[in-house]
């Protein structure tokens, strides 16, 4: 099923359908095979049709499919997991959600901007470990990203980053997207040029890509972008149209009264003229290429020659490079030429003419006409006696069908000159070699003879050089006979004062050394046995009884037989040496005595950080017993770490390069037990002579107990500051603690003596008002009743009896209200003060806050620079909960206040025209929990604050307007005293959130130890 889905998504591409994202073909269609698949739970089979039509619906727009297809593919991804159609399908959906973002709602396009990312990090991983198949992927989304971000300078630079590795990886049809998506970049920017460019380069990478039915819809999309191509097709020849025409055709032509009778005869000549005066290479191949060109009417011609069975480019004459340019290279190397109708005109031996290059079938593939975009080419070999010399390429972009059969006649007319010229200047070249190989003997001859005469004369000058050498060295140069038997050395007799008749023979081994005769006479028979040169030192007694030490060698002379004709050798006086060295080893023990007697880590190292010596404290920490041990150890036998290795490295090339010290460098070692050791290092760089940098020397000393000691003062530090930071907070709590309590004596204590006056008059308003309404009524009845006195008439108009009678009622009943309101604040004032009370008990959430909002009333109204703050509830039917009802009404009013704060806040920096409102919601959720949230409409708290929020003393407000203790003491109260969570949520700009979340009944072990 998989491949029928794979060939229909093939088939769709090269076949022009009405819907060619669609499956409704004869080798699959959807519409019957996905409920099998269904049915049959072919996970596999599902992916696959899902991803491939993802891919359709992308590449012909088809938004809403596209759309169905990347939720399906992403449902039964792991269908396909460990296949191709899982990049495939991460880079296609990410370009269908970047594509259809603008047509979905607004709260949609942060999720759809994740879903990107997280296609992108795969990518990104993908493309890390195999960039040829993803990196060209992943730049192509990140290019569509930006774009639709804004951000044109990257999506340029990405979208030709796309299209190259594309490209150079071989990936056609990702070259022909990233094309088009990058088309429409520049053509939404307004940038038509630009973007026809690279629609022309899509249009022609799809029909490489065999996507006919895509060549089509671009055609359909874009007609304006592609209209030189499209009023092209329709004007010249089709892309297939090629002229053959062979050379065995002439007698054809010559009869036809077409071509030939076009030819100008006089420019025939010239030509042939110009071919026929030149004879040497290089100036007949200029001279033909510059004819070609101008009779031909190319913009390039290229002419290949053949050298020893090699088709080698010669040279190019282009428009593009002027002067003409020779190259002298196998064509296979050169990007100069298409190779393939090279090869096909080299094999076949026929002229070619293609009309138009780019459309051709055969060249569709060539390397050569995809990047150079040839129209009229034509290619012809130059045969001279029926075998091939060289093959001539033209090539014309600016139009198709630019050589016409008239300049083909032409064409074949010059090669028959120039075969005939070229060989001939073939066979010049071979005469003129010969020749220099002629003259090239001769001087050979006279120089052989020449350094023989030299020979001579050097030979007698270095016998007279060896007799003076041996007279004034002071060296002692000796000959022996093949047995080592000595006639003469008279070097030798001046130093020991031997005679000629004591030094003769083997009289000269008399003065060896007693202690090195044997030795010394042991290696000389070896080398006379083995016919081998020898060296050795030994001591040879002066004329005045002393010994020194010489350096002595000697190298047998061979007969041509193979046997020795004598013994040639030197004693050099290395008796200076030898004392030198040994002051220099007596130096050297000196100083490893010290070295190895210091309590610090001592080496040092060559200019590679290789270790070079050491004393005997560095050997003992990684495990050997003595300095010798290390001999043959290397930096993998040592007990620390890759990493660490690496870091001393580091360290060492840092001090060496910059020819500066490093002292006191704190590092960790692993010690040969395994224990990890901390150590302080220093290091300075090693000079030669000249003052160059030859290494460096290191001491180091083990500061594991300084470093244990420093951590333990450490963590007693960090004890005593967390002690001290929690006795700042429980004396900040007692103070707290003792403020509330007194406030919540005081609160009841005024609340008691505000609540019986206020019961005292709010009981007498009643009858007050029936005594007034009886009044009132008398006063009425007597007015009817009686004639008043003229003193009272007046009393009464001056007093404005009618307006007191009227308004004496509203006043009382305004006393009313006064006297309820008051009533309802010293109740909420009694139910606040319960914050002293050392017992839970069961109380009504509700009533607490309500007693809190109404405490905060004077805060919510309106003032005049902002509006009422509007309390939104949403309560829920709650039963009692068991609490320390005072202190959650702490909570309330420190939630609450924060709410009006942070309201008031925005209000004042945004200057927002919405209403602010505080949001209150009560619910119980589980069988035994009770949550209240409190929402306010204010900005919002950032992350970095939000993490701080319910630590001791933090706060953002100004100094003297908070103590930073208020949410602390909340948290404490909700977490600690009643077992619950306390929470916030806040988004900047969207105001922020606090969770409350209890216990209906507390445990019975819960007590209120901590006083809040």
């Amino acid at each position: 099923m998989f491949h029928q889905s794979t060939l229909n998504l093939s088939t769709n591409l090269w076949e022009k359908t009405q819907k060619p994202w669609q499956f409704r073909g004869t080798a699959y269609d959807e519409a019957t095979m996905l409920p099998l698949h269904q049915t049959a739970n072919d996970l596999y089979a599902i992916g696959t049709l899902s991803v491939n039509k993802l891919l359709l619906c992308y590449l012909f727009e088809a938004w809403t499919d596209a759309i169905a297809a990347a939720d399906c593919a992403q449902t039964y991804l792991d269908g396909v997991a460990g296949s191709f159609m899982v990049p495939i399908f991460h880079f296609y959906d990410s370009l269908t959600q970047l594509a259809t973002l603008t047509h979905r709602p607004e709260p949609e396009h942060q999720g759809l901007f994740e879903r990107v990312s997280a296609n992108q990090q795969k990518l990104r991983h993908w493309a890390d470990h195999a960039p040829i198949n993803h990196l060209h992927k992943f730049y192509l989304v990140e290019a569509e990203r930006h774009c639709i971000l804004g951000d044109r300078a990257e999506a340029i630079d990405l979208y030709d980053r796309a299209i190259t590795g594309a490209k150079t990886n071989g990936f056609i049809q990702e070259e022909a997207l990233a094309n088009e998506l990058a088309a429409r970049f520049y053509l939404d920017w307004g940038k038509e040029r630009i973007a026809q460019d690279y629609m022309t380069d899509a249009y022609y990478a799809y029909s490489r890509w065999g996507a006919a039915a895509k060549v089509h819809d671009l055609e359909q999309r874009y007609p304006e972008l592609l209209a030189p191509i499209l009023q092209q097709r329709q004007q010249s020849l089709t892309a297939t149209e090629t002229i053959i025409a062979a050379s065995s055709h002439a007698s054809k032509t010559s009869t036809s009264s077409g071509a030939s009778e076009a030819l100008d005869l006089a420019a025939v000549l010239k030509v042939s003229q110009t071919l026929s005066s030149e004879i040497e290479l290089d100036k007949l191949v200029f001279a033909l290429l510059e004819v070609v060109v101008e009779s031909a009417g190319a913009q390039k011609c290229a002419l290949m020659l053949v050298q020893d069975n090699c088709l080698m480019l010669i040279a190019v004459n282009s428009a593009e490079s002027c002067p003409m340019t020779l190259h002298h290279i196998p064509v296979e190397d050169s990007q100069e030429v298409p190779i393939s109708l090279i090869n096909r005109v080299k094999r076949t031996f026929e002229p070619t003419v293609i009309m138009d290059a780019t459309n051709h079938p055969s060249l569709a593939s060539d390397l050569y006409i995809q990047r150079h975009q040839s129209r009229s080419v034509l290619c012809m070999p130059i045969i001279h006696q029926s075998k091939l010399l060289g093959i001539l390429y033209l090539e014309n972009n600016l139009v198709t069908g630019a050589f016409t059969s008239d300049r083909v006649e032409l064409l074949n007319l010059l090669c028959a000159q120039a075969s005939i010229s070229l060989e001939n200047s073939r066979l010049y070249q071979q005469s003129q070699i010969h020749a220099q190989q002629l003259e090239h003997s001769l001087e050979e001859l006279q120089a052989t003879a020449y350094e023989r005469q030299q020979a001579e004369i050097a030979m007698r000058q270095s016998e007279e050089r060896y007799r003076s050498l041996t007279t004034i060295t002071s060296q002692i140069v000796w000959i022996t006979d093949p047995e080592g038997r000595v006639v003469d050395i008279p070097s030798w007799r001046a130093y020991s004062g031997q005679s000629v008749e004591e030094i003769s023979g083997f009289g000269w081994a008399e003065t060896i050394h007693p202690d090195d005769q044997e030795r010394t006479l042991s290696i000389w028979h070896h080398a006379v046995q083995t016919k081998s040169w020898y060296k050795t030192e030994y001591r040879i007694r002066a004329a005045d009884g002393s010994y020194q030490y010489f350096f002595a060698q000697g190298v047998p002379i061979l007969a041509g037989d193979g046997t020795i004709q004598e013994w040639v050798g030197t004693c050099t006086n290395i008796d200076d040496r030898k004392h030198a060295e040994k002051q220099l080893q007596e130096s050297q023990q000196l100083l490893a005595l010290v070295l190895n007697t210091i309590p610090h880590k001592v080496f040092w190292k060559d200019r590679d950080s290789n270790l070079l010596g050491w004393n005997r404290a560095f050997a003992t920490i990684i495990g050997c017993s003595s300095v010798a041990e290390l001999a043959n150890k290397t930096a993998e036998d040592m007990p620390w770490t890759t990493e660490e290795a690496q870091w001393y490295r580091e360290c060492d090339l840092r001090v060496m390069e910059a020819d500066q010290p490093e002292f006191c460098i704190i590092e960790t070692q692993l010690q040969a037990d395994g224990s990890l050791a901390w150590i302080e290092t220093s290091k300075v760089p090693l000079h030669d002579a000249e003052g160059q940098v030859i290494g460096l020397l290191g001491v180091y000393q083990d500061i594991t107990d300084r470093k244990h000691a420093e951590k333990q003062l450490h963590q007693r530090t960090v004890e005593l500051e967390q002690t001290l930071q929690e006795l700042q907070s429980t004396q900040t709590q007692m103070i707290q603690a003792e403020k509330m309590s007194s406030l919540g004596q005081l609160v009841a204590g005024v609340a008691h003596e505000i609540n019986n006056p206020v019961n005292f008059i709010y009981g007498n308003l009643s009858h007050a008002s029936d005594y007034i309404q009886d009044i009132l009524g008398l006063l009425e009845l007597y007015q009817q009743y009686s004639t008043p006195h003229p003193e009272i008439e007046a009393k009464a108009a001056a007093v404005d009896l009618d307006f007191l009678v009227e308004d004496l009622p509203k006043l009382l009943s305004s006393m009313r209200v006064g006297a309820d309101r008051i009533q309802k604040i010293v109740a909420s004032l009694r139910t606040f003060s319960r914050m002293d009370e050392s017992e839970m008990k069961a109380v009504d959430i509700h009533q607490g806050i309500d007693s809190t909002l109404m405490i905060l009333q004077h805060r919510l109204k309106a003032r005049s620079d902002r509006s009422t703050i509007e309390v939104v509830k949403h309560y829920d039917s709650l039963p009692l909960v068991e609490c320390y009802a005072g202190q959650l009404n702490q909570v309330f009013m420190n939630v609450l206040s924060n709410a009006i704060d942070a309201i008031e806040e925005e209000l004042v920096n945004q200057s927002n025209s919405s209403t602010p409102t505080i949001t209150i919601c009560t619910q119980l959720i589980q069988p035994n929990q009770v949550k209240i949230c409190i929402a306010d409409t204010g900005a919002g708290i950032p992350e970095p604050v939000r993490k701080r929020l319910f630590n001791p003393f933090f706060t953002t407000k100004p100094v003297g307007k908070g103590t930073g203790m208020g949410l602390s003491i909340s948290y404490q109260i909700v977490a600690e005293k009643h077992g619950g969570s306390f929470s916030c949520q806040s988004e900047l700009g969207q105001g922020t959130e606090f969770g409350i979340q209890i216990p209906l009944q507390q445990p019975k072990s819960s007590n209120a130890s901590v006083a809040l």
